[in-house]
């Protein structure tokens, strides 16, 4: 089925011949269903915190956070295309039939907070605010606002007194609120499409001091794009590899799933993961900015105390009353359900 060119297209991805043939396997035979047990709720699985719970955590947070280094991980590689996807249909179909949502666009099309923009690619245009389809193309196509065409995090989503900000600075306001380092900096990482990386420096260019200044602190920011080497075949409906024009294997990036590596790949001691596109504007941050301390120094806590547990096992000989306590503070907080073996091992010594 392959060829000597393929195999070399996968070496230069670094993905190799059994993860070809694993990712084909997958299509014919499909993805076997994970059998789940039960639903999480709170008490088995999850954890509600009180209102004194999370003000303690976030007491924790900030009194330890200078003895570790924190990092935001952001994936901004997603498309706003299905952001606009019913703005697509609607100027690639014949007359100007309007659903809901396309109606709601254009009632609501000063609301947006790149309307200034597109209202100057309009008069530039000379186009009439009656012709809906030139102001489906000045918002999607190259010769106006691009949106169509851009990565989520390069749009503009939130409209200030101001000024609007684009998703990348709404990122850059957050973690000013609860990532901020020892040496008064915050470490953002954004995982990118190759083909957009130049668009982000550049953003992040003419607008990182502005947030600088704004915060009193300093960015350190880097950028990754997703590994080739988790790349996924892209199949036809026989479940056969398609190819491009010259014959090429034609590969779709996986899903974030696929970002793992990247994360692993920084050096943190806490990482705060949200995605581009899951922000708010600066009225409905305390919420998010109280939760993501409290969070974070609830797994400050956690980790200290299965750090000093690591510490008595190494210390201890065989010591069944510490296992016992062990063991039950990993069910009671960790949501760890013990294999049958270790629990009756612990019960008979007892």
């Amino acid at each position: 089925m392959f060829t000597v060119e393929d195999k070399n297209q996968f070496s230069v991805k670094g993905i190799e011949m059994k993860d070809v043939e694993r990712q084909l396997d997958f299509f014919r035979k499909g993805f076997p269903f994970l059998q789940l047990e039960r639903a999480a709720t709170v008490g088995d699985g999850i954890r509600r915190l009180t209102d004194d719970e999370t003000q303690k955590y976030e007491l924790t947070y900030k009194q330890k956070l200078g003895q570790r280094k924190v990092f935001k991980f952001v994936p901004a590689s997603g498309a706003a295309t299905r952001m606009f996807k019913d703005l697509f249909e609607f100027l690639q179909a014949e007359g100007e039939t309007e659903n809901a949502s396309i109606k709601e666009v254009y009632e609501r099309l000063s609301d947006f907070a790149f309307y200034p923009d597109l209202k100057q690619i309009l008069e530039k245009q000379s186009v009439e605010m009656s012709d809906k389809k030139k102001i489906a193309a000045a918002i999607l196509k190259q010769n106006g606002l691009n949106y169509g065409n851009l990565p989520k995090g390069m749009l503009l989503f939130h409209n200030y007194k101001s000024d609007a900000r684009t998703a990348l600075e709404e990122h850059l306001a957050e973690g000013a609120e609860y990532a901020v380092n020892a040496d008064n900096k915050v470490y953002l990482h954004f995982t990118v499409s190759p083909e957009h990386q130049n668009g982000f420096e550049t953003l992040i260019k003419n607008k990182l001091q502005k947030y600088a200044e704004k915060f009193n602190l300093n960015y350190d920011i880097s950028f990754s794009q997703q590994k080739q080497s988790t790349d996924i075949l892209a199949v036809d409906s026989d479940n056969q590899p398609v190819r491009n024009a010259d014959g090429t294997i034609l590969f779709r990036p996986g899903g974030h799933g696929a970002l793992l590596e990247n994360l692993n790949d920084i050096d943190a001691d806490i990482i705060f993961i949200k995605n581009i596109d899951n922000v708010t504007t600066d009225h409905l941050k305390p919420q998010t900015i109280k939760y993501k301390k409290a969070l974070a120094g609830l797994l400050i806590e956690q980790h200290e105390q299965v750090s000093e547990y690591c510490k008595l096992l190494r210390n201890s000989d065989n010591d069944t009353e510490l296992m016992r306590t062990i063991l039950d503070y990993l069910t009671k907080h960790l949501s760890f359900q013990a294999p049958p073996s270790i629990s009756t091992m612990v019960a008979n010594e007892l």
